[in-house]
């Protein structure tokens, strides 16, 4: 299979101990040769752990941004603030990370999925807890998915005013706004 679109990925990363900061490499190295562009938004308190320097020595076509840390929208507002900073239409698919996640082997089944099916928002892994969703710590959107997701965001962060309030808003709830949602590992089947 030939992959020939153009896929932004944003981390939205708050690499406060070793764990989250070998976790963002790691996961770097995994999307980095599908992805076209790649940004970073770490929380300025780390901004002295040497990530960014360690990522672009490795790693072309990658923005490292470090922005204040916002306790109760998390990654959410540093996606926001990638897809500010990048003409995020001019890419086929938007895959948006943060550090919750290590990825353990290749991801090409993933990729795959977001080229084959034609669905609004891609998940890695399902969950019924707190409601059907996918799992935020890594999930794509094709350019409806993107914007639906944008229009989302600025009709409900004024209603967070907890984290649990932005894993329920932007984890459970916004699933219920796509017409088309595809899952790589489902256990909605299996159960």
């Amino acid at each position: 299979m030939s992959f020939n679109k153009k896929i932004l990925t944003i981390f939205g990363i708050h690499t406060i101990n070793e764990q989250k900061y070998y976790a963002t490499l790691n996961n770097i190295k995994h999307l980095h040769k599908y992805s076209n562009k790649i940004i970073c938004i770490d929380s300025i308190i780390n901004k002295s752990s040497g990530l960014k320097e360690n990522i672009l020595n490795l790693y072309d076509n990658v923005d490292f941004y470090y922005i204040k840390n916002n306790p109760i929208l998390l990654d959410v507002s540093k996606w926001m603030y990638g897809l500010d900073k990048e003409s995020y239409l001019d890419y086929d698919f938007v895959i948006l990370v943060n550090d919750s996640i290590c990825i353990s082997r290749p991801i090409t089944d993933f990729i795959k999925m977001i080229y084959r099916n034609n669905a609004e928002m891609y998940g890695i892994i399902d969950s019924f807890e707190n409601n059907y969703h996918f799992q935020s710590f890594l999930r794509a959107f094709n350019k409806n998915g993107i914007n639906k997701f944008i229009r989302y965001y600025n009709n409900n962060f004024p209603k967070i005013n907890a984290p649990f309030h932005t894993i329920m808003i932007f984890e459970v709830e916004i699933c219920k706004i796509f017409t088309n949602i595809d899952s790589l590992y489902s256990i909605k089947y299996i159960l």
